[in-house]
């Protein structure tokens, strides 16, 4: 008797589940061996995957308040990691880009893992990395839009709460 469809589907939440608490365990414990924070490892991956983000636009990717985006990227700064320069189209935008040190830091503490990933890429028949492929990139669609609506409920509840009056404490 072979497996229903819902337990399949079962495996791969499961399956997912334990990836995502495995991908959280491993930047922690990266952060901590190349002495950043979590949320700094995050916001150089995200740098340095895009070419160049504004700060806005880094803040956006990231759960962070503007304050605290703007903590992270002075910390990238002082390591060396990240430049912040004026947009030349825009001097009043800034663009922040991985600086050569910060890409190699990430490539070398990421490369015993990229390096795993390629052979297990290598073992699969092209139609099996197709599917691996549609299902992550579908995967991956799935998580921001859901990141992007939870993102509105909470400045729309933000902005609720800001409507309503204060209360009196004295009256």
């Amino acid at each position: 008797m072979g497996m229903t469809a819902e337990h399949h589907a079962h495996l791969v939440r499961a399956s997912l589940e334990r990836y995502l608490a495995a991908s959280y365990l491993y930047r922690g414990v990266l952060a901590r061996l190349i002495g950043l924070l979590d949320s700094d490892v995050a916001a150089l991956q995200h740098i340095t995957r895009a070419g160049q983000l504004t700060p806005s636009e880094l803040a956006r990717r990231m759960p962070q308040s503007a304050a605290g985006t703007t903590s992270i990227v002075d910390r990238l700064r002082r390591a060396g990691l990240i430049s912040r320069d004026r947009d030349r189209s825009d001097g009043r935008r800034a663009i922040l880009r991985a600086t050569a040190e910060g890409e190699q830091r990430l490539a070398s503490a990421l490369a015993p893992l990229t390096a795993d990933l390629a052979a297990l890429g290598d073992g699969l028949s092209v139609d099996e990395r197709a599917c691996v492929e549609r299902f992550m990139m579908r995967l991956a669609e799935l998580a921001e839009r859901h990141a992007e609506r939870l993102l509105t409920e909470a400045q729309d509840a933000a902005r609720v709460a800001a409507d309503l009056p204060a209360p009196v404490l004295w009256g």
